[in-house]
This record gives C-alpha cells, structure tokens and sequence, in this order.
C-alpha cells in the first residue's frame, strides 16, 4: 500500500490520525476546523482530540489501467 503522512492539515471524517506514539485514531465528527479539534475513535473510545497535532495518514488511489477493447 502506498501512503504519505501529512501534519497541520484538516482532516475529514473517515480519516485515520497517528498521534505521537504511533497509535490510530478514527475521526468521527470535525468540531471546530479553527483549532483542529475533532471526536476520534481512539482505543475503542470516543475522544476530543486536536488533528493539527497528529499526522493524518494520506492513501495514494492506485492507478486505473485503462481496459483495451482487444475483440476480433
């Protein structure tokens, strides 16, 4: 799987965060997009947690090959 981390940027419901130690969090529901705060699923647990302070794990889509029509 190919994937990039990225700080301070605001995520979106669905995204998965890695605090500090390494741990994934869930995000649920944006609160307020000022400050980054957000609910997260954290350990099983609904959090407050603030996203600008975690990295938010960043999927590449894979590459569409393009089908040929090959029929004869």
């Amino acid at each position: 799987m190919d994937h990039r981390f990225r700080s301070a940027i605001l995520p979106k419901p669905g995204d998965v965060l890695l605090d500090r130690s390494g741990k994934e969090m869930i995000v649920l529901e944006i609160v307020d997009k000022n400050s980054g705060d957000c609910y997260a699923l954290y350990n099983g647990e609904v959090k407050l947690v603030n996203a600008l302070k975690s990295s938010v794990v960043v999927v590449t889509p894979p590459v569409k090959e393009e089908a040929t029509n090959d029929r004869r």
